[in-house]
């Protein structure tokens, strides 16, 4: 099956005690899946958590 791309370059996230923070974002689907790629230099993964709760991704990252 054709895979379908759309790409969104910004995400808007906001930290619980500051502003709105612009992380940059690639996202696009397929058939089987819903696939987002952050852009997160100098992050180690395991300080990474995505959660999903009703129709919201949530990223959060400490360094």
């Amino acid at each position: 099956m054709p895979q379908t791309r759309s790409t969104s370059r910004s995400s808007s996230l906001t930290h619980a005690a500051a502003a709105d923070a612009v992380i940059p974002a690639d996202a696009w689907r397929d058939d089987e899946a819903l696939y987002v790629q952050f852009d997160l230099p100098g992050m180690d993964r395991s300080r990474i958590e995505l959660t999903v709760e009703r129709d919201t991704l949530t990223l959060t990252a400490d360094r």
